[in-house]
């Protein structure tokens, strides 16, 4: 650079002076870029918490999805459990233990598979007794027969004491019906099937005084024939089975008094017995002036037995082929023909053959005191007693040429 005259440096200089000196170096007119350091392994980490943010997504999808599917399929069932939609109706046997309590019964009814949501079950029940302001029932023990398309509710108002119904209906039993009557004529009428009855009768434990005084015996046909007392019922149409039955037996229960009991001890003889001999005065006399005449009979009979080993009653044969057969079918009724055959079978029979009114009863209490060991009727219901068997064969004679007439 030179300066001029002044001594300040001329920047007016020719285009050849603004041009470095070449030293031998390259140019390009396009420099490369600087090389920049690798990324890629910051796009894979990137890539790798994206999908496991997705992952994650996904997992809390699935379990609200799961939890939403339990949440509805739990109140599905909870609803069927209380109005029974979509359920069988496939009977199943449940059993009521004594002093049951609701939560108890759910117990059980969870357990038969009769529902599915017990601890919801048990919260509607509350709630409704709530709403309703009733107090905690009670409960019938015994055997049910019970359908799964009922509803929880439905099923502990079948096990209740007390039962209402829309409809009922009243059934006369006369005194000397048996237990096989009895029942048909309740399943005739619709109030609970006979097959129920029969196995509730077989399979309870009935909570009454004078059961424990009944004999096991495998001869006998119905352990509790003879304890049905006859009169006049208003049963509930479909009323359960063991409301039924402890109808009946308590009314005989409510009807036995202390007396009773005090009379038969006097005579030597259980409950069992006294309403044996009652169910065959009841039988075999064709009024009730006629029982004590009857009873007589059949106790001076008992109190002789070396003599009169054998009652002789065809009222006692009459009861196998006449009831039992029919209900229970040949093979099995075979089973009790001799047996109940007072002709062959001394003293007398396993046990009643029908259910006694109470003049039968009083009568067995009270025999008249006789001499007599036979009787029989003529087709007019008149009675013929005699001491002896040759005036036994005389009333026989005198019996034809009435009923020849």
């Amino acid at each position: 650079m030179k300066n001029n005259d002044n001594g300040v440096p001329d920047m007016n200089m020719s285009s050849d002076e603004n041009q470095p000196k070449y030293k031998g170096e390259i140019y390009f007119s396009n420099p490369p870029k600087a090389i920049e350091p690798n990324n890629s392994g910051a796009k894979t980490k990137r890539k790798k918490k994206k999908f496991a943010l997705n992952a994650k997504t996904l997992a809390v999808v699935c379990a609200i999805l799961i939890s939403t599917a339990i949440l509805t399929s739990t109140a599905i069932s909870c609803v069927n459990d209380i109005f029974a939609l979509n359920r069988n109706s496939l009977i199943v046997e449940v059993n009521i233990p004594e002093g049951a309590t609701t939560k108890k019964i759910l117990k059980i009814l969870d357990d038969k598979k009769l529902i599915k949501q017990r601890t919801f079950c048990s919260l509607f029940i509350k709630a409704v007794s709530k709403v309703k302001k009733t107090k905690d029932p009670q409960y019938l023990n015994g055997v049910y027969y019970i359908k799964a398309d009922m509803g929880v509710e439905a099923m502990l108002n079948e096990f209740k004491v007390v039962q209402t119904a829309a409809k009922t209906i009243k059934l006369v039993f006369p005194e000397g019906w048996t237990i096989y009557q009895m029942i048909n004529k309740i399943d005739e009428n619709k109030v609970s099937k006979k097959e129920y009855l029969y196995a509730a009768l077989n399979e309870t434990k009935f909570n009454l005084s004078f059961v424990p005084t009944i004999p096991s015996n495998k001869n006998r046909t119905q352990m509790l024939e003879g304890y049905f007392f006859p009169d006049t019922y208003e049963f509930f149409v479909d009323e359960n089975v063991n409301s039924i039955l402890n109808r009946l037996l308590s009314n005989f229960d409510n009807r036995w008094t202390k007396e009773y009991t005090e009379r038969a001890q006097e005579l030597g003889l259980s409950t069992d017995q006294v309403v044996t001999i009652a169910s065959i005065i009841q039988k075999e006399a064709a009024n009730a002036d006629q029982m004590p005449l009857v009873s007589s009979v059949l106790h001076n009979r008992i109190a002789k037995p070396s003599v009169y080993p054998a009652l002789e009653c065809n009222s006692t044969k009459d009861y196998i082929t006449r009831f039992v057969k029919p209900a229970l079918g040949d093979v099995k009724a075979a089973e009790y023909f001799d047996v109940y055959n007072t002709y062959l079978s001394p003293g007398l029979p396993p046990g009643p053959i029908c259910n006694p009114g109470i003049k039968a009863i009083e009568a067995a209490l009270n025999p008249k005191e006789t001499g007599y060991y036979y009787f029989q009727h003529d087709k007019s219901g008149k009675i013929y007693m005699a001491k002896t068997l040759d005036e036994q064969n005389a009333n026989t004679m005198d019996v034809l040429r009435v009923n020849n007439k």
